[in-house]
This record gives structure tokens, sequence and C-alpha cells, in this order.
């Protein structure tokens, strides 16, 4: 009787030790691929906004190798009050077509207005010193520029604004030759750190998609540790 006894305590404890490694294998892998879908996540965010970045930037260069752009004044783009000092930001053509410019920096607001309305994606540029009081740099954005002027090169972080989360990238804007026409009076030599562009990514979306992925893991998993429970529970049951 004694050792009959005996057998179904060992058997008890075999069981439970059993469990428990079970159930700590079961959490830690299940942890371990949250994680990963975690990282996931902030890699994909993090791709987008240097694309979105590489598309500014490509965009710029290719406006500032060009001086600019004339266009039709119109009431979205009127002509630019600061770029009143210039003698030819405003011309006509021949048949009397009224022309103003649009400078690199203008034209790149605007399309950074407009990917925004249509993506989501929020775009700037921006400095401590400027003219544009649209391009004053917030709080995160001077310091970033500060660090700029340290010699960082990037700076990227998870923030808030206006209440929900994004993901920030910034990169300095280096004064040249280019800019001086139009920029030149603000006193930036070239090679100096004039300001810098931002990009932010919403993250509404993509913590959304993680959340999904996250719970079915956690689901998936579950239905994993519970199969594992019951064979552990009959295994143990048909022992004694």
């Amino acid at each position: 009787m004694n050792k009959f006894a005996n057998f179904k305590i060992s058997v008890l404890v075999y069981s439970l030790i059993i469990f428990a490694i079970w159930s700590v294998l079961i959490f830690m892998s299940a942890v371990w691929n949250i994680q990963i879908e975690k990282n996931i996540t902030e890699d994909t965010v993090k791709n987008i906004a240097r694309a979105s970045f590489n598309k500014d930037q490509a965009y710029r260069l290719w406006a500032t190798s060009h001086g600019g752009v004339y266009v039709k004044p119109t009431q979205k783009t009127p002509p630019s009050p600061w770029m009143a000092h210039l003698s030819d930001r405003d011309l006509t053509t021949t048949d009397g077509t009224k022309l103003t410019l649009m400078n690199p920096a203008y034209m790149l607001r605007e399309m950074m207005d407009d990917y925004s309305e249509l993506y989501g994606i929020k775009g700037r540029i921006v400095g401590i010193v400027y003219l544009n009081p649209n391009n004053e740099a917030d709080e995160w954005e001077a310091k970033a520029i500060k660090s700029f002027e340290q010699g960082r090169k990037e700076i990227m972080d998870f923030t808030n604004i206006e209440g929900e989360k994004y993901l920030r990238l910034m990169r300095p804007m280096i004064m040249n030759q280019k800019c001086q026409k139009c920029h030149g009076h603000l006193g930036f030599p070239n090679g100096s750190v004039r300001g810098g562009v931002s990009v932010s990514v919403p993250m509404k979306k993509y913590i959304e998609h993680e959340n999904e992925s996250v719970s079915n893991i956690k689901l998936t998993y579950f239905i994993i540790w519970a199969i594992g429970v019951i064979a552990i529970v009959v295994i143990s049951l048909k022992s004694l």
C-alpha cells in the first residue's frame, strides 16, 4: 500500500514538473514570437519613413538643380512673400502670362502637404532660423537640429503628435551655393546646417495590424499549451 501511494505521489510530482516545464517553454516561445512581430512592425515603419525621406530628398535635389520652377499664381500657390527680395520672383511671358517662382523649399513643402493628405505621412522642412513661420521647428525638431550641428546624421524616434503615436525621422539640410539665392541673406555659410527635413509616419494602422497578429499568436499558443496539458493529464491518469 505504501509503495502504491509513493508511486502515485511520484507520478503526480513528475506530472507537475512536466506541466511547469511545458508552460514555461510555451510562454517563452510566445513572448519571443510576439517580440518578433513587434520588431517587424518597427522595421516596416522605419523602412517606410526612410523611403519617404529619400523620395523627398530626390525631389528637393531635382528642384534645387533647376533653381525652382515658375508657375501661374493661384490661390493655393500665390507669390511667396518670403521671396519678395528677389527681383525675378515674378515674371511676365511674351504673351502676357504672369508667372511666379516656386523655389525648391516652396515646391517641396507643397508636395509634402499633398502627400500628407493622400497618405497620412507628414513631411516638413524646418529650421531654428527661418523665413516662413510655418517652417519653425518644434521642440523635438529643434533638439534634432542642434544634434546635427554636433555631427549627428539622423534622428529617429517614436513620439506622440496630437495624441497619436508616430515614428519621426529627421536628417540635416545642409546649406549649399544653390540655396544662397533665396536663403543666403539668413547668414548660413555653405556646408553649415541650415535646418532639417523630417518625416512623420502615423503608427495607428501598423499597430492595429500588430495587435491582430499578436492576438492570433496568443490564441495559437494557448491551443498548443492546452493540448499539451490535456496530454499530460491523460498520460498521468493512465500511469496510475
